[in-house]
């Protein structure tokens, strides 16, 4: 097999023999440090470079961050504990590679071939893994007769990430077939068009995951946190949710027909109907109305009030969190500190309604109607008056009208707002470090004292 082909699917990896069972080379900081050298003037097609071949090498605790390493060999090496934080993968074969605890924050490991390989416990925060292949393999030597002989060099080589964090990673066409996911955090993670069949993800962490199109046939998903994920077109065929967390999330075009969705937690009807939202209303509204001295909090959490009509309803402060509420129309409300997050609000209507301080951390707005409302910061009186910014983080704003907003101060991290209508809007002081407004509408927006870091689509 010649050294860039990656080993066939169903067949294992197969090193050279010595005629005893594989042993890992140690490698020292230094030695690792003239490799990279090497490799990177290899991948940079300067003279002198060569290809790092670090098949089975012990490279644990080493230091390869922000390096070069696309297209290495590291077949079968430990990499226990390694720092790879913002290094370069890019087509790397890592396969059967023992990458516990190894910090990969950051990491660009696209095309990588990781089938086999350990990643337990492995820190991989915004991680680029896109087309990488994570299914399992085996490594297995040759002997001089020829026959194959398994290799487990002093650690465990199953495809695995139990307990990883991947959160905010890119795993978008990824493959994760007969993989072992348990209790991994993957918050906010893309998996768009993932792989993940036969997959073992019980209580995975998947809040506010995009797993639209992923196929996850005979996946299990036993009390999977999936609160405001997305699994738009999403492939379930004979997978198990039995337990999972379903609140808020986006379930259209997904066919549950062949699922286990037995005691799974999802959006429930008002208890009492119709009569009883209305009386829950009035006894927010004494509870607002005497500062809390009469009436009762609203606590709406988790509730399916989709397409309602309430219109300029006081919700302030009200409990809302991981709620149902597409297509709900709440023009001119008082929903002053109300907590929407997680919640699916797409194509709603807050029309001019009033949304200081409140929260919409990870909360689906797709489509939703907020021209002129107001979602700038909350004066909280105490000993001195502050300000309490209306949280915005990572919510979803696509195609949103947001024209004539007041935004002062809003915080907006990681916020998804492509093509969404800004225009007229009051940005002021508002943080949008990491957020997407690509395609946006800007005409007339007030950016000033506006943070920008790392903001995309803003020419």
């Amino acid at each position: 097999m010649e050294e860039n082909d990656a080993p066939l699917m169903n067949h294992p990896s197969v090193v050279p023999s010595t005629g005893q069972d594989a042993r890992l080379r140690s490698i020292t900081q230094q030695e690792l440090n003239e490799i990279i050298l090497s490799h990177e003037a290899y991948v940079e097609r300067r003279p002198n470079g060569m290809r790092a071949n670090l098949k089975l090498c012990d490279l644990s605790h080493l230091n390869f961050e922000n390096h070069n390493m696309s297209g290495a060999d590291f077949t079968g090496a430990r990499l226990f504990g390694a720092r790879m934080v913002g290094v370069k993968l890019v087509g790397a074969v890592l396969y059967a590679a023992d990458l516990r605890m190894t910090n990969l924050d950051r990491a660009d490991m696209q095309k990588a071939d990781l089938r086999g390989c350990c990643l337990r416990g492995a820190q991989m925060n915004k991680a680029m893994l896109m087309n990488a292949d994570i299914r399992d393999g085996t490594l297995a030597t040759q002997a001089n007769d020829g026959e194959l002989h398994a290799v487990v060099p002093q650690g465990p080589v199953g495809a695995e990430l139990t307990c990883a964090v991947l959160r905010g990673a890119d795993l978008s066409l990824a493959k994760i077939s007969n993989g072992f996911i348990l209790q991994t955090d993957m918050t906010d993670a893309v998996m768009r068009g993932c792989r993940l069949n036969n997959a073992n993800l019980t209580k995975a962490v998947l809040v506010g995951a995009d797993l639209r199109d992923a196929v996850m046939d005979h996946a299990n998903l036993t009390g999977a946190q999936m609160s405001g994920a997305i699994l738009s077109g999403a492939v379930l065929d004979g997978a198990n949710l039995s337990s999972a967390v379903l609140l808020g999330a986006i379930l259209e075009n997904v066919d549950f027909s062949h699922t286990n969705i037995s005691d799974a937690v999802t959006a429930q009807v008002v208890s009492g109907g119709v009569s009883g939202l209305a009386q829950m209303l009035s006894q927010h509204a004494k509870w607002v109305e005497s500062g809390g001295k009469e009436g009762r909090r609203a606590n709406l959490a988790s509730v399916d009030m989709s397409d309602m009509k309430l219109g300029a309803v006081n919700l302030s402060a009200a409990v809302l969190h991981a709620a149902t509420l597409r297509g709900i129309d709440l023009e001119q409300a008082a929903m002053a500190m109300a907590d929407f997050a997680l919640c699916d609000m797409r194509f709603s209507k807050l029309v001019k309604a009033d949304l200081r301080g409140a929260s919409f951390e990870r909360t689906n707005l797709s489509h939703a109607n907020l021209r002129d409302a107001n979602l700038g910061a909350m004066p909280i009186r105490g000993a001195a008056c502050q300000m309490w910014p209306t949280n915005m983080h990572r919510v979803k704003l696509e195609k949103a009208c947001l024209a004539g907003c007041d935004l002062t101060q809003a915080r907006l991290t990681e916020a998804c707002l492509m093509d969404a209508d800004l225009s007229g809007s009051n940005l002021a002081n508002a943080d949008l470090s990491g957020a997407d407004l690509t395609g946006a509408n800007l005409q007339g927006c007030n950016l000033s004292g506006a943070r920008l870091k790392d903001v995309k689509g803003l020419s």
